[in-house]
């Protein structure tokens, strides 16, 4: 689970930004033994679920991005030491004379253990790295990485905490290139050592940074075979606590069989086009999904799933999104999401991820205030991402001293100022700007339209 993420010089964060996931004193407005809105690592309460909040272009989306940027840099191997590295600096500074350094620090917990990871790197290299393991009162340091610019070599320190042997030390000295992490080099070689194999499964599978539209529900919805049936079970249920009429679904395997015509065409086309016409033919979908439905006949009436309104794909993905959570021991990001399902909806499968994770985070931004009526969301639990006048994005988040428990949450968070989630909303602008456009568009031969048609 993560603790905290720390963000300084990375799209429209300039200055250090602190986003802590870690839970106050806030206790649930119901029982907390069913629905415990937070679970305990190595003395440390961790929010399962935490809520981002802010005006459009506020930086929400880039916060999220920082999780997917850090995954990229410590995993991903690098074959030649002029490959870039992704690198967004903030741009909007009108004194930088020259590109800074963009760093990340991350703190979270895995197999039973607390770890601090700090990353600085620029386009062409990541010029410090350090993995620290963090004690209940003290701390070790695992291994310090730099990158020494005027002789263009890398360095790495090891601490006895890391039990790093001669054989495994020179392997990654000499395999080390200045874009790659240390951590990423195990997983080209045949050497082993825990702390790095543990924090390469953790930057791995530890997190997923998830479109919700973009999860293909033919291919991840379970079926009735198998280990997964249970899962259906589960599903099936979950829709019907929420008045679904759905009673059961089928998937449907399609055949990948690819039509005369096609077959006829592809012998004329290049082979840059038949590559492209294949990688095509294979992205097709490999199963159909059938609905059932109890409309009050003696069977359930069939409906094809893509025939079904979006806000019921959207809770077949959200309900999948959070047993992927769950089962596999991760964090799902979510980005501006669960804005078309239905508040009381909405809390119920709210109710179910609480009540089935243990050690899972679901962490969503959206523009959705609805959710914030419902009677299991913690006021330690919301994040508010603002923007100032000079295009510099950081981050709140609500005390337990700023809203007292029996006020409206959703109310004072929609209504005020001061957390930044509303438009500033300027009329005689927009008045000046209505008169301009219909004096524009009224003018002769200025139409838009007349130019095209």
């Amino acid at each position: 689970m993560i603790e905290s993420i720390s963000i300084t010089n990375f799209y429209c964060f300039n200055e250090t930004t602190t986003v802590s996931f870690v839970a106050g004193r806030e206790r649930n407005k119901i029982t907390d033994l069913m629905y415990n809105g937070y679970s305990t690592q190595n003395r440390v309460n961790l929010l399962k679920t935490v809520f981002l909040y802010g005006d459009n272009g506020a930086g929400k989306s880039k916060l999220l991005t920082a999780f997917g940027v850090l995954q990229q840099l410590v995993t991903s191997t690098r074959e030649d030491k002029t490959d870039p590295l992704p690198y967004y600096e903030f741009a909007l500074n009108p004194y930088k004379v020259e590109s800074q350094p963009s760093e990340i620090e991350l703190v979270y917990h895995f197999d039973g253990q607390r770890y601090r990871y700090y990353i600085k790197w620029n386009e062409q290299a990541i010029l410090e790295e350090r993995l620290t393991l963090l004690k209940i009162v003290t701390e070790a340091e695992l291994f310090h990485r730099r990158y020494d610019n005027e002789d263009k070599v890398v360095k790495v320190e090891y601490g006895k905490a890391m039990n790093m042997d001669d054989d495994t030390a020179y392997i990654i000295k000499t395999s080390l290139l200045r874009n790659n992490s240390v951590i990423s080099i195990i997983a080209g070689t045949n050497m082993y050592n825990k702390v790095l194999h543990d924090q390469l499964s953790f930057f791995r599978h530890g997190w997923d940074l998830v479109e919700l539209s973009d999860i293909d529900l033919g291919d991840m919805l379970p079926d009735s075979n198998g280990d997964r049936r249970e899962l259906k079970k589960v599903i099936l249920a979950l829709l019907k606590s929420i008045g679904s009429n759905i009673v059961n679904f089928e998937k449907i395997p399609l055949p990948k069989r690819m039509p005369a015509v096609l077959r006829s065409r592809l012998k004329n086309m290049t082979e840059e086009d038949r590559e492209m016409m294949m990688e095509m033919f294979e992205l097709a979908p490999d199963y159909a999904v059938k609905t059932y439905h109890d409309i009050g006949w003696k069977r359930p009436q069939p409906l094809d799933l893509e025939d079904q309104s979006e806000g019921t794909k959207e809770i077949l993905r959200l309900i999948l999104c959070m047993h992927e959570a769950i089962s596999e021991h991760k964090t799902i990001l979510l980005d501006d999401c669960i804005n078309g399902i239905h508040p009381k909806t909405l809390e119920q499968l709210m109710k179910f991820y609480l009540g089935a994770s243990d050690d899972s985070q679901l962490i969503i931004a959206s523009q959705n205030f609805s959710n914030l009526d419902d009677e299991l969301m913690r006021r330690d639990s919301l994040r508010f991402v603002l923007k100032n006048d000079r295009g510099e994005s950081h981050v709140e988040q609500m005390n337990l001293g700023d809203l007292h428990k029996n006020q409206n949450l959703r109310m004072q968070v929609e209504n005020s100022d001061r957390w930044g989630v509303k438009p500033n909303i300027i009329d005689w602008i927009l008045e000046d700007a209505i008169h301009e456009y219909r004096a524009e568009m009224g003018s002769a031969g200025n139409s838009y339209f007349s130019e095209l048609f």
